[in-house]
This record gives C-alpha cells, sequence and structure tokens, in this order.
C-alpha cells in the first residue's frame, strides 16, 4: 500500500470522526442529559487524538448515569492505565 493510499485512508477516518463527533454534539443539544451521547461523543474525541476532551465526555456521562455500561468501561480502562503508570 502505497504512503498516499495510507494517507489517504487516515484522513477519510478522521473526516468519519469528526462527522460522528458533529452528529453526537447535534444529539447533546437536544438532550444534554443523554449518557451514552457523551460516551460516544467522548470514543470520537479519542479516536480524534483529543484524549483530555474525551475523558471529561466520559466523566460527565457517569455524572448522569453512575450505572452506564459504558461509562464504566471507561473507568475500568481508566484505573488500569493509572496502575499500570504506579508499577512503571
Amino acid at each position: 500500500m502505497g504512503l498516499s493510499v495510507r494517507k489517504q485512508k487516515a484522513e477519510a477516518y478522521k473526516v468519519n470522526q469528526e462527522d460522528i463527533l458533529a452528529y453526537f454534539n447535534k444529539i447533546l443539544e437536544l438532550d444534554p442529559k443523554d449518557a451514552n451521547a457523551w460516551y460516544y461523543k467522548g470514543n470520537a474525541l479519542a479516536r480524534l487524538g483529543r484524549c483530555d476532551e474525551a475523558a471529561k465526555c466520559y466523566d460527565k456521562a457517569l455524572e448522569i448515569d453512575p450505572k452506564n455500561p459504558n461509562a464504566l468501561e471507561w473507568i475500568k480502562a481508566k484505573l488500569s492505565i493509572t496502575k499500570n503508570k504506579e508499577n512503571k
């Protein structure tokens, strides 16, 4: 696969994530208490490399619904990352 093809695929992926982000922003304008929308917005942000913003979205999802299974996965991942950093 040539470099330009890889670059094109990467750009298409980025554009797709930006479209997904825009979609969830619209959903959150209509219903800012939609925990799943916050979670999926966080996923799009994370895929765009905007991890600090993503973390805030995951935290917002948990604030709205502390038992949200998607957001609880975020907590597990966050704890795992923290534990790995402490062990190094």
